[in-house]
């Protein structure tokens, strides 16, 4: 068990990643809207494990849209028939940022050191993509959940290697699908994971 299935949730559309722990890559990633996604998490579910990025209460108003939102990570969670966890939005800062303070680009920066080191290395160019080529948006926050999710000590934190060792000692083994406009392989030992036009192909995302 070690491929797991992590989403930033938005009101209308949400942005998701599927990253195998054990060898610290992305296999697949995107966004898509709410109730695309919803059908996906009730009819592929070759993940082994489901983490849904959580709104925490900080004591001040909000909006129709974070209401919107709590509601769609409901229906993510009820969807999804296997284990399934929250990640708040303080634990993906404190486990790649050490600070509860600091911002998404703070947190994207993190990453990319992590699966570089540095943005040449970690996304590329559209002649040598790196392992994130293509990331955009709610994607990066859907791959912070993941890998704060395993830092944290899911599925035993990788076996017992950290995700940021894992990240740098395995990225560029498997790049990101065509979803979203993302570039890899179509293929993988563990599954499929090619993607045409935001129809899942294959026995994984």
């Amino acid at each position: 068990m070690c491929v797991l299935l992590a989403i930033d949730p938005g009101s209308s559309a949400s942005g998701w990643v599927v990253y195998n722990s054990s060898w610290g890559v992305v296999l697949s990633a995107g966004i898509d809207k709410n109730e695309v996604l919803l059908e996906r998490l009730r009819s592929e579910q070759d993940a082994d494990q489901l983490v849904v990025e959580m709104i925490a209460s900080y004591g001040m108003p909000v909006g129709r849209e974070v209401f919107e939102t709590c509601v769609w990570i409901g229906r993510f969670k009820e969807a999804y028939d296997g284990p399934s966890e929250w990640v708040y939005r303080r634990e993906v800062k404190l486990a790649l940022c050490d600070s509860p303070r600091a911002k998404d680009a703070n947190v994207r920066q993190a990453l990319i050191d992590m699966f570089g080191p540095g943005k040449g290395a970690a996304i590329g160019t559209k002649k040598v993509p790196g392992p994130l080529y293509g990331f955009k948006a709610d994607m990066w926050a859907a791959l912070g959940v993941a890998v704060a999710w395993v830092q944290k000590g899911g599925f035993d934190g990788a076996e017992g290697e950290s995700s940021k060792a894992a990240g740098n000692r395995h990225a560029g083994v498997v790049r990101p699908t065509k979803a979203a406009g993302l570039e890899g392989p179509p293929e993988h030992d563990a599954g499929s994971v090619g993607r045409k036009d935001g129809v899942g192909q294959g026995s994984r995302w």
